[in-house]
């Protein structure tokens, strides 16, 4: 009597409690009995057989190979094998002469006729698990399309059914948008997250407390914003949306940037930025139950520390000082209209002048031509007035690209850049963590901190924008320079410093002025706009 495996296979775990694992070892020991066979072990498969890497019957094709056994007895070739792969391995294993059987056909392995008949029910059913995945895949797409998500909740979502809308689970949504709102202030880590939201009640797909990974998909999946993400493409979603998608871009842009750098233990807002004004060290940033604080870490120096949030209020109260005013914004605005009308006007009378002085060498081309016709010049003459004349048209026509392509692009970008500077306070409460930290480098020199007061120093084009009303208004004395206040210090939130607006048309005309010279020698200096810099600032948090 032979010793032989059974193997039977169901594609899907739910079919383990039907009729159908037991209809098939009913067949096979059927099978076993009329052919004189004895099973040895059963082999249960809760896969589908369309895909490679079934660990039962990898298991089984082992120990076939090693000799364990003399054959196997399979229900049907489909149960076997819906992947020609695995079907050149059963192939070889009868090449071994090793017995494969299938209770439900009357096959003879071991006869041509019978390989090739076996061979033709393979590839049957190969082609048919083809076309059930590509009427599914067609069936998947359809449902998307139509904002229905076919695939198993995530996690803050109920599954109501096939073809239904996922619903909000009230508790576990909240804990979601909790996790999103936590992340993006930039002071918790994924993991760290991960183990404050398990204990906060923040489940899984199977229900256990959420992990790392568990919590990485959800802060990277674009459902919680109403749309579903497949393989690539994006589809609008009919379900409700949990948090916005300016949260999740900002969430998704921290992560990216933690991913791409050496982490996030060091990334804090005015890293490397705050320094003791006693002992002139740098104090260095720690957090402590859930708040930033920076120390200084110098012996019986009297500064101790100063929370992060304060020095991130003082810094807004002094881009509020350089803020301008809806008064100011008018008459600047009116007088850049002024700058930009004369300097037009001065443009077409030089313009007008240009173009006088190119007819006139035209006409006088025109004059050289006809008398070279005329015999009246040398060739060698002719030549020579000819370039000299073609050189000072070209040299004109140069100067009248220059004049107007100058000046224009000038205004225009300064235009930009008095745009973006109307409120730099706007510009940075809208930044992520990333873009605030590129706007104080470029705003700021330093914070220093004496004890408990924070001074604040800022470039010199935003020393012009927040001391505006303190500008000089007397005559400048041959080779003086103007001067502004250097720092704002705050000692108290409660004290504020006195705004000075921009009061008189001539004020205003002094101070754009100013703003021009700052702007200009910041360029010569950083070998780039400031423009550019702001600008994408602004924009990155617009995409």
């Amino acid at each position: 009597m032979k010793n032989v495996y059974g193997y039977v296979r169901v594609s899907d775990v739910k079919q383990v409690d039907g009729a159908s694992l037991s209809e098939q070892e009913r067949a096979i020991n059927e099978y076993a009995i009329k052919n004189g066979m004895c099973i040895t072990e059963w082999f249960r498969e809760t896969k589908t057989a369309a895909k490679r890497g079934r660990p039962y019957f990898e298991k089984m094709m082992r120990q076939l190979k090693m000799g364990k056994a003399d054959g196997v007895i399979i229900h049907k070739i489909d149960r076997s094998a819906r992947n020609l792969h695995d079907w050149a391995a059963i192939g070889d294993l009868i090449d071994h002469s090793i017995d494969v059987h299938f209770a439900h056909e009357s096959l003879d392995m071991t006869e041509r006729g019978g390989r090739l008949s076996a061979d033709i029910q393979a590839v049957m059913a190969s082609d048919y698990v083809r076309n059930l995945r590509q009427e599914i895949i067609k069936g998947i797409y359809g449902r998307l399309k139509n904002g229905i998500y076919p695939f198993k909740a995530p996690v803050g979502y109920i599954d109501k059914g096939k073809g239904k809308l996922k619903e909000i689970d009230l508790i576990q949504s909240k804990l979601v948008y909790e996790a999103f709102l936590l992340y993006s202030t930039g002071f918790y880590s994924v993991k760290k997250l991960a183990r404050i939201m398990k204990k906060k009640g923040l489940l899984n797909g199977t229900k256990n407390g959420v992990t790392t990974n568990n919590l990485t998909r959800v802060l990277r999946n674009p459902f919680y914003t109403g749309v579903m993400k497949v393989k690539g493409q994006i589809f609008e979603g009919k379900h409700e949306a949990i948090i916005s998608s300016d949260l999740f871009r900002k969430v998704n842009h921290l992560m990216d940037v933690r991913t791409t750098s050496s982490g996030l233990k060091h990334s804090y807002l005015f890293k490397r930025k705050v320094c003791c004004g006693l002992c002139k060290k740098t104090m260095s940033g720690e957090l402590q139950k859930g708040q930033v604080y920076y120390r200084c870490h110098t012996k019986d120096c009297i500064t101790k520390c100063c929370r992060e949030d304060n020095i991130d209020f003082y810094l807004k109260k002094t881009l509020s000082l350089a803020s301008l005013e809806k008064d100011e914004i008018l008459k600047l605005e009116n007088i850049l209209f002024e700058e930009k009308q004369d300097l037009f006007n001065l443009i077409e009378k030089q313009k007008r002048t240009y173009n006088l002085k190119l007819s006139n060498l035209k006409k006088r081309h025109d004059r050289i031509q006809e008398s070279y016709i005329d015999e009246t010049f040398t060739k060698e003459e002719y030549v020579r007035l000819k370039n000299t004349t073609n050189e000072e048209i070209s040299k004109i026509n140069k100067q009248l690209v220059q004049l107007e392509g100058e000046n224009h692009n000038f205004y225009l970008e300064f235009q930009e850049f008095f745009e973006l500077y109307k409120s730099p306070i706007n510009i940075y409460q809208n930044a992520d963590l990333k873009h605030k930290r590129i706007f104080i480098e470029i705003t700021t020199s330093n914070f220093v901190v004496y004890e408990k007061k924070v001074e604040v120093i800022t470039n010199s084009i935003f020393q012009t924008l927040q001391l505006r009303g303190y500008l000089d208004l007397s005559a400048l004395k041959q080779d003086s320079h103007r001067t502004l206040l250097p720092k704002v210090i705050f000692s108290d939130k409660n004290m504020s410093l006195l705004k000075l607006k921009l009061e008189s048309k001539e004020q205003a005309r002094l101070f754009l002025e100013v703003l021009k010279e700052e702007w200009l020698n910041y360029k010569v200096k950083n070998g780039e706009s400031i423009l550019n810099t702001i600008k994408n600032i602004d924009d990155a948090y617009e995409l």
